[in-house]
């Protein structure tokens, strides 16, 4: 396998790279594109740098309010929605609670952080809306809602302005106690308004193992979401904790990947939907071939992460799972293989009889060094055993891999400080401090946050923002590629994926550039946006050309 990765990325590098690179034939907008001060770092640190907890001395004084019920496989505790949540320009953090709405903490600008009072205290059907909580910008004013998940339920809070959120819209399953531990956001139907996908965990009747039942998915509306529809995969109804939309073939649509979660329970792999777009009455024509393009995974899949990871234009897509890493590299022919053992992407032998299980995850330039690096928050039980509740079994271990310019990936958590016991489910990695390399922020559901902090480097980068057009101004589902020497680097845009969702940014690692040669943004609905020249160290806020005319 791993002859197979290393021939796969060498023959994507002599099947001639230059001329990939070279910029598309699309004319570089007049105007709508705005560009932040160079920031350099006063003390740069070079390579792979220990990295310093300071999630208590930065002001995150969370703790998860469990409201004393605990009751095993429904709630895990520890979401994050790591976002701008007041427009201000720095980042923001959500943190889920067990029996209320999630806490809010405000950014000054440096890294610090006030905690806001909770805009929620609500239930539904007798049990607090305690899954992932999101942040996403529904009516194109600059302030996201929020977003919460429960039994049997999803809430949306509008925001209106000065930290306060109006009275929830709410939304019900289909089938009733219906399990639902995340969300995702994306533009299904082509529509421009982002539409709403609930992936479920069964039905829960508190009596043993959760009933499959059909995921659900909502359509965007003008004031909201429109009624709840099942979806289900070509195998059947089946357990699913997180998902994400993506444009897997590059059609400017978006499709739908649902991770399976426990397949020996509910027998029922990942699904992967492909988009055919939309049939005579505006519904999105949504056929999942997983099986057919070799993404029917068996895992537990509870995170995932996505980037080129091959080096052949196209995205590839890793989640975290029970004892291994999975990540499906894509192949020129538009199927996939599992190849998170050939690059490295597994947790090292020391951490002994701990049965490693990872959570949230993403694949983010730490170092900025240009090569993509990757992280996951773990929990973890003894070998052999999974446990009545899962927040009582002994803690996992966080990993962070370093990744190389062969495409290769080496465990460096001990190194730098990271290999620490944990019971982490939600993280998020983001620039809090504004000084252009990524803290990593880890939530559990029994104790403090953890904002693992790194000091800066000399090596540029670039934080790309995006305003969309109204119903989806955070331009979720944009494809941004950046021209780094002899190669592009890809990364697109999602929301929420399992208990974690990161910035409505897109942060690039570029090295010792100074500039890059071109920089392309394609919008969801295929639109493109095409800058030359583009100075690093710095934000690049991209507007939708639609906003121009």
């Amino acid at each position: 396998m791993l002859k197979r990765v290393l021939g796969l990325f060498a023959s994507v590098l002599m099947a001639g790279c230059l001329p990939v690179v070279e910029p598309p034939a699309v004319t570089p907008p007049a105007s709508g594109v705005t560009f932040g001060p160079e920031i350099r770092c006063a003390e740069p640190v070079s390579g792979f740098a220990v990295y310093e907890e300071i999630g208590q001395a930065s002001g995150l004084d969370h703790v998860p309010d469990w409201g004393g019920q605990v009751e095993p496989f429904w709630y895990f505790g520890g979401s994050i929605a790591a976002v701008d949540l007041d427009a201000d320009g720095d980042v923001d953090l959500a943190l889920g609670n067990a029996s209320r709405g999630p806490d809010l903490f405000e950014n000054d600008g440096s890294g610090r952080f006030t905690r806001r009072t909770s805009p929620l205290a609500s239930e539904t059907d007798g049990r607090p809306l305690n899954g992932a909580v999101g942040a996403v910008d529904l009516d194109g004013d600059g302030l996201p809602e929020l977003a919460m998940v429960g039994l049997g339920s999803a809430q949306v809070l509008p925001a209106l302005g000065d930290w306060e959120y109006g009275p929830p819209a709410a939304y019900q399953t289909p089938q009733e106690r219906t399990l639902l531990n995340s969300m995702a956001f994306g533009d299904v139907n082509g529509d421009g308004a982002l539409d709403l996908f609930l992936p479920t965990v069964g039905r829960f009747d508190g009596q043993g193992p959760e009933v499959p039942v059909p995921s659900v998915l909502l359509l965007g509306e003008a004031d909201g979401f429109g009624s709840p529809s099942d979806l289900t995969p070509a195998s059947g109804p089946g357990l699913s904790l997180a998902a994400t939309f993506t444009d897997r073939d590059g059609d400017g649509d978006a499709d739908l990947l649902a991770l399976s979660d426990r397949p020996g329970l509910a027998g029922s792999p990942s699904a992967f939907y492909r988009n055919d777009g939309v049939d005579e009455a505006g519904w999105p024509v949504l056929v999942d071939d997983a099986a057919e393009v070799g993404a029917d995974l068996l895992a537990n899949g509870m995170g995932i992460g996505s980037a080129d990871l091959n080096g052949d234009g196209a995205l590839d897509y890793c989640m975290s799972d029970s004892g291994l890493m999975r990540c499906l590299l894509s192949t020129s022919d538009g199927s996939y293989y599992d190849g998170a053992t050939a690059l490295g992407l597994q947790p090292a032998s020391s951490y002994g009889d701990v049965r490693w299980t990872g959570w949230s995850l993403g694949l983010d330039d730490l170092d900025n060094d240009g090569s993509v690096d990757a992280w996951v928050g773990a929990s973890g039980f003894p070998a052999g055993q999974y446990g009545s509740d899962p927040m009582m079994s002994p803690g996992g271990v966080d990993a962070i891999w370093q990744g190389g310019p062969d495409g290769l990936f080496t465990d460096r958590s001990e190194d730098v400080g990271f290999a620490g016991d944990s019971h982490h489910y939600g993280g998020a990695a983001a620039d809090l401090d504004g000084d252009g390399f990524l803290e990593l922020v880890l939530v559990g559901g029994l104790e403090r946050p953890k904002i693992w902090h790194r000091p800066c480097g000399s090596d540029g980068w670039l934080e790309v923002e995006l305003i969309g057009n109204p119903g989806n101004r955070s331009g979720i589902g944009a494809r941004v590629e950046v021209a780094v020497d002899d190669r592009v680097l890809i990364q697109e845009l999602m929301s929420v994926r399992g208990l974690g969702q990161g910035p409505s940014s897109l942060h690039f690692g570029l090295g010792d550039l100074d500039a890059v040669a071109w920089m392309r943004v394609a919008w969801p609905g295929g639109e493109t946006t095409l800058l030359e020249d583009v100075p690093t160290r710095r934000r690049v806020t991209v507007t939708h050309p639609d906003l121009l005319r």
